[in-house]
């Protein structure tokens, strides 16, 4: 009886087992062939409305509007649902595989279909589920256009390197560029010309009439002086044949351009074509292009500042990572900051001084310089103009031969001890230190591609002399001593560059020397007017302005006296202070 029992046990647990899907090949085959029928039917209801939608875009014109974005806002919400069709059909494959279901099989239920993702969502090798398409593709630009893709970094010490690398000193973050996808369609609108805007851009308003498509192909830009000074668009028509060439008419401020590139255009200037039997397109001459549309650039928060100057391609030609048509491209930009790259140093000798024994310059001078922007934006649309551009502090002393240093002194009245200033110029050729601020007031140029540019600025220099005696038997109590002075006026500088590496320096300054002294014995000598002239050659080897060769020439005329004057003629050197980032 009790073996009855235990057989009668073992019956009923077979049963059960057979009874268990999940221990059936032949029941999980049943399954997916329901489950992936059905997928497969409401997969081609989708698949049958993204084909009719694609071949009837293709036959509306890129210029009736309204037609070409109604087509394209439903292929906006039918691709992501096929999308996830998809990803659902390759997924149910996978799991069915694993259940003992041949591949063969499961094709017959559910073949692969003609429509695919941009980028599959197939579980990969290591049984990772891919990462589904990307909006956007993001790149680190540094250096001398090299590019690096943090998501195609696949080892994850590496990727902890490359994240402390580019965290560390977040000062040193430019901001992020960003660029439409490969070939993406653009809009332009047709300019006025005589208002120096787009039609109805007043109101942002635009109608199929002035509207026209063309294709995003490459954006170049020049960083300088706080501002994009020069930006060149490349875009191509629908079949790249013709090239079609915009660029901007003045500079764009780094510091407001969230709020003035979608109040900016581009100006088409110059179109051609890689097809010699077409003839040039001059269809769009008039058009303009938005400049937002093309480029976005967001600074790094709390980082708002100014960077040194820079030439950028995006993408770069470096860049093997951009034909993804679906996604826009993001380049995160580093700039190094070490404060040799924001302090100008340099060192001068005067070639006066070194052939002319009776001339007090200094035969070595030290000289340091900054640059801080105060407000350099654009004030009109037509061309380049500024006011309060930037301000740029500077310290200069100067070695001079010990027996030429002191300011020398006469007699004035021997009974009393005192003394006079023979010559006031003498203040001002034989300081030794020389430091104040220099401030631009109004800068601009005729138009963007003009080589040089004008610039009214409002100097005020600090400079300190020693002063001497008359002769060795004279005791004068103040000899020895340094004489302040402070000198305010106006200043005209023109700035001319041949090459980028390569320019001339000319300014003009008329200042009132107003001295800040008490001396017993010493007659303060009255405020005089200096006409000065500095005009200054510089040129550097490579695209770094650190090793830097310049050649000074300066003039000082009394203005008082008329005919009081002295000159120097300086070779100068930039040199590095080495504090870089080790």
């Amino acid at each position: 009886m009790k073996s009855f029992f235990t057989v009668a046990a073992i019956f009923f647990c077979i049963a059960a087992y057979c009874q268990d899907p999940s221990n059936s090949t032949g029941d999980w085959k049943r399954i997916a062939k329901k489950d992936l029928e059905s997928q497969k039917e409401v997969f081609e209801d989708n698949e049958i409305v993204y084909g009719e939608l694609t071949e009837t875009l293709s036959t509306i014109s890129v210029t009736s509007e309204r037609e070409y974005d109604s087509i394209v806002n439903l292929l906006r919400y039918i691709v992501p649902q096929l999308d996830e069709l998809y990803s659902k059909r390759e997924k149910s494959i996978t799991f069915y595989e694993i259940k003992g279901v041949q591949s063969d099989t499961l094709l017959a239920y559910f073949p692969e279909p003609e429509y695919t993702p941009s980028v599959s969502e197939r579980a990969d090798e290591t049984g990772n589920e891919a990462t589904e398409a990307e909006d956007k593709e993001v790149y680190i630009l540094f250096g001398n256009g090299k590019v690096i893709r943090p998501s195609n970094i696949k080892d994850e010490d590496a990727k902890m390197i490359l994240n402390e690398f580019f965290s560390e000193n977040s000062e040193s973050h430019l901001g992020d560029f960003e660029i439409p996808a490969h070939r993406q369609k653009i809009a332009v609108y047709l300019r006025d010309t005589k208002k120096s805007r787009l039609v109805n851009s007043e109101n942002n308003q635009y109608t199929s009439n002035n509207i026209e498509y063309l294709y995003f192909e490459n954006i170049k830009i020049s960083i300088r002086e706080g501002g994009i000074y020069d930006i060149r668009l490349m875009m191509s028509d629908e079949k790249n044949i013709h090239k079609y060439y915009f660029s901007n008419q003045v500079p764009i401020s780094l510091l407001r351009y969230m709020k003035v590139a979608s109040r900016s255009y581009l100006s088409n200037t110059i179109n051609s074509s890689n097809n010699p039997n077409e003839v040039t397109d001059t269809k769009y001459k008039d058009y303009g292009v938005i400049l937002s549309d093309v480029l976005l650039y967001f600074n790094t928060t709390g980082n708002n500042f100014v960077p040194d100057d820079e030439d950028y391609c995006f993408p770069p030609v470096a860049d093997v990572e951009n034909k993804n048509p679906n996604a826009a491209r993001v380049y995160k930009i580093k700039q190094d900051t070490n404060l040799q790259n924001i302090l100008e140093l340099r060192t001068y000798t005067d070639f006066l001084g070194l052939f002319d024994d009776d001339s007090p310059n200094g035969l070595v001078q030290i000289e340091g310089r900054a640059d801080f922007y105060i407000a350099p934006f654009q004030l009109t649309p037509v061309f380049p103009l500024t006011i309060f551009k930037k301000a740029m502090p500077y310290v200069n002393f100067a070695r001079i031969d010990e027996e030429l240093r002191e300011v020398p002194l006469q007699s004035v009245d021997e009974e009393s001890g005192m003394f006079a200033v023979s010559r006031p110029l003498d203040l001002i050729e034989r300081a030794y230190l020389d430091m104040g601020v220099v401030t631009d007031i109004i800068g601009f140029s005729i138009t963007k591609e003009f080589p040089f540019s004008v610039n009214t600025y409002i100097p005020i220099r600090y400079k300190v002399a020693q002063l001497g005696w008359q002769n060795d038997e004279t005791e004068n109590l103040d000899a020895g001593q340094n004489f302040k002075t402070i000198g305010t006026g106006v200043g005209v500088r023109i700035e001319v560059k041949r090459f980028n590496n390569f320019g001339f320096t000319h300014s003009v300054e008329w200042i009132n020397y107003n001295h800040i002294n008490k001396f017993e014995t010493l007659q303060m000598p009255n405020n005089f007017w200096v006409f000065g002239n500095e005009s200054e050659i510089f040129y550097y080897p490579n695209k770094s302005k650190k090793q830097s060769i310049f050649l000074r020439l300066r003039s000082y005329l009394n203005n008082t006296d008329g005919e009081d004057s002295f000159f120097q003629l300086q070779f100068g050197y930039r040199f590095a202070i080495g504090l870089s980032k080790k």
